[in-house]
């Protein structure tokens, strides 16, 4: 069998594997080799890896350079009602293995494409079979069939990129058209049993439809969508180190609130001790966005005791009386307009419903700067 210069070389060592030879593991193969070839072709797999290549940790493997089969190792695992599972599918094709071929299972919580013992992980561009397809002739055909309704296809990282961000929006999507279609049916019930209030009910059912064939609109060109919306983002100006891949990363640069804070006291002439009010310009930080997964979150290098903002706790955002719209807004796909609306909640602040104080922020950024004067001081004693 030729290995060097085909898709079962392994290019990361000097000598090639000589495990493809073994006609005991890879019968069929090396009685048929040029078919075999042909198949992988007609699917676009650019390398072939035998058991012996795969780490013990091949969850974590990454294939993203290469479309890539990877053969698993040989072995059985029995399931909660006591039966070999993949030899029962096997069963039912009527394709009997020997014991010391039997195949294994696998079970991952990511999104992979899977028919009988083929595992197409489309994310990572990389297939896994839990049999060996190359021993018996009747494994191999099945094999052959399986493959030629997969569509497989190699996937370059723009590629995988969208395709991450069409899963995630089209979850999204899917939950925000599930909670729409449910409050159609409350508000429509709300028609036929409150006359008084139809009006009102016909407007919000009316509304509600609309964002319902927006959003079915928008499922059918997922990728243009997201398109369109990143080349309104990279338009705005105020926008800084934006970074589109699985998620959206961006900020606005260094933030800084101006508000009344205690700078000091003094006594009055009653002998009093009161404070010193004045109004400043507090630098809260560079404030960092990351948009994905249908949710906002938010990072700062100068947060104070966790917080990333007045408003800002534990990476989640206060938007007040706006949690709605900005659900909408992300539900949607409204990015850029999602973003101008962060903007302006950056420059925002309301002591009343603040999870941290301005004052706590103009504190820590105090107590910094004395303790910066007070390094300097001593390196320049040190320098004397």
């Amino acid at each position: 069998m030729k290995v060097i210069g085909t898709v079962f070389e392994d290019v990361n060592k000097k000598k090639f594997n000589k495990i493809w030879k073994d006609t005991e593991l890879f019968k069929f193969l090396n009685e048929n080799e040029d078919e075999v070839k042909e198949t992988l072709a007609n699917n676009n797999i650019q390398r072939v890896v035998a058991f012996d290549q795969i780490s013990d940790n091949w969850v974590d493997w990454r294939a993203n350079d290469r479309l890539t089969l990877a053969i698993l190792p040989v072995c059985n695992i029995v399931d909660q009602d006591g039966r070999e599972t993949t030899k029962y599918i096997l069963d039912n094709y009527g394709i009997k293995l020997k014991k010391e071929h039997l195949p294994i299972d696998i079970h991952t919580q990511e999104f992979v494409i899977n028919t009988s013992f083929v595992y197409y992980f489309k994310t990572r561009n990389l297939i896994v079979t839990t049999v060996n397809p190359f021993l018996e002739k009747e494994v191999y055909k099945l094999f052959k069939d399986i493959l030629a309704n997969m569509e497989i296809k190699y996937l370059d990282e723009d590629a995988l990129m969208y395709l991450n961000l069409e899963n995630q929006w089209k979850i999204t999507f899917e939950l925000r058209e599930r909670q729409l279609e449910s409050g159609l049916a409350n508000l429509k019930d709300s028609i036929e049993n409150y006359k008084r209030h139809y009006f009102d009910y016909t407007q919000k059912y009316n509304e509600s439809m609309e964002k319902i064939q927006d959003i079915k609109r928008s499922k059918t060109n997922i990728k243009g969508r997201i398109q369109k919306e990143f080349d309104d983002v990279r338009k705005i100006p105020v926008v800084k180190d934006l970074i589109i891949r699985d998620k959206i990363y961006f900020n606005f640069g260094n933030i800084f609130l101006t508000g009344k804070v205690k700078t000091g006291t003094r006594e009055n002439d009653d002998g009093i001790v009161v404070p010193i009010m004045e109004i400043r310009k507090i630098e809260i930080g560079v404030v960092k966005f990351i948009i994905g997964d249908g949710k906002v979150i938010v990072e700062n290098d100068k947060s104070v005791r966790g917080y990333q903002h007045p408003h800002a706790s534990d990476g989640g955002l206060c938007y007040g009386e706006a949690d709605l719209k900005v659900s909408e807004m992300i539900a949607n796909l409204d990015i850029a307009k999602l973003i101008k609306f962060l903007y302006s909640w950056v420059f925002s602040y309301n002591e009343g419903d603040a999870y941290c104080t301005l004052q706590e922020f103009y504190n820590q950024r105090e107590l910094e700067r004395k303790e910066t004067l007070k390094k300097k001081e001593e390196l320049k004693k040190g320098d004397e």
